[in-house]
Formats: C-alpha cells, structure tokens, sequence
C-alpha cells in the first residue's frame, strides 16, 4: 500500500511547475528551520513568549525521541532506496522512519491546537503541507509520515498536559529584558 500510494504521487501530482515550490518548501523543514523561525518570533513577543516556550520543548523532545532513537531504532530505509528512484533533491542520509519532516512539523503545530491559539488552522496547513512533501519527493513512505505526524502531535500534547498539570512557566515572571 505503501508503495502504491507514492506512485501514485508521482503520476498524478508531481509537476515541473510544483517540483521548485515543493523543493524550497521540504528544505525549509530541514533541522526544522521553519518551526525555528516561527518559535524565535513568538518568543520575540511578549504575548506569544510562553507559546514560543512550548512550542520549543515540544520541537526539541520531538528530535531528541525521534531523530536520536527511534530511526536509528527501526532503521528503516527510504523508498529510493528499496525502489531506485531519481530524487529531485540531495539524497537524505538518515533512515525513513519516522518522518522527521512530519514529526517536527506536528509537533509545532498541535502546540498551536491543544492550546487553542490563533494561526492553529494555518499551522496545521503548513504541516500537512511538509508532510506531503515528503511523499512528493519520494524520500519516505506513507507510513513513515503517519508516524512522525502521530509522534509530533503525542510529543505536543504531552508538553501542554504537563505544563497546564504542572503550571510551570504560567505565573513566572519572565526578566525585564525578555518582557521587552
């Protein structure tokens, strides 16, 4: 099913004209340069600061889990690997599963849901979009992006539980300096 799925992809979807977009948009995703950006202009806003927090712990623990274990873990390969297949993009070294494309994404972007934030329909837009992205490059299975979505979307939601549980950083005092 798998397979069968990213075939379809690239018979039906794939475009010269899209291939560029999809391009510069999978690299945005790359150490999680997108959500990076995002996290540092909320933790610029004193209003966005705590949600800027969250969304760091949650983008963080996300890598630690899945980057750093779970890959090297499963070990999975990628699809190009088990079925050749010229990429449109530098072939990635790290094993497919879970997709940390996807993972990263999520993990950002439900912080924004479970908290019930402004921007949770475009953030979930924006992921969705990296996700597929992944399909779209022929770099990881299907499978392999419905786990990093799950992992993403359980790491985001264990860091707002713990934090609504916990209280921590709600009444703390941020320094003058970061209040600015």
């Amino acid at each position: 099913m798998d397979l069968e799925l990213l075939l379809w992809i690239q018979e039906f979807i794939v475009h010269d004209f899209i291939s560029p977009l999809v391009i510069f948009y999978t690299q945005l995703g790359e150490m999680g340069i997108l959500w990076i950006i995002i996290i540092i202009g909320l933790l610029s806003n004193k209003k966005t600061r705590l949600l800027g927090i969250l969304c760091a712990f949650s983008l963080i623990t996300e890598f630690v889990i899945n980057d750093l274990i779970l890959k090297n873990i499963i070990a999975r390969n990628r699809p190009f690997i088990d079925y050749p297949f010229d990429l449109l993009i530098k072939i990635p070294s790290s094993y497919s599963m879970p997709s940390g494309h996807s993972a990263s994404s999520f993990a950002v972007a439900m912080v924004f849901v479970f908290r019930k934030e402004k921007g949770s329909v475009l953030m979930i837009l924006l992921a969705s979009l990296m996700a597929f992205s992944r399909l779209y490059l022929f770099v990881h299975y299907p499978s392999d992006v419905i786990i990093g979505i799950l992992l993403g979307t359980f790491v985001a939601f264990a860091v707002v539980s713990i934090q609504r549980k916990y209280k921590f950083l709600k009444e703390y005092q941020f320094p003058q300096s970061l209040q600015d």
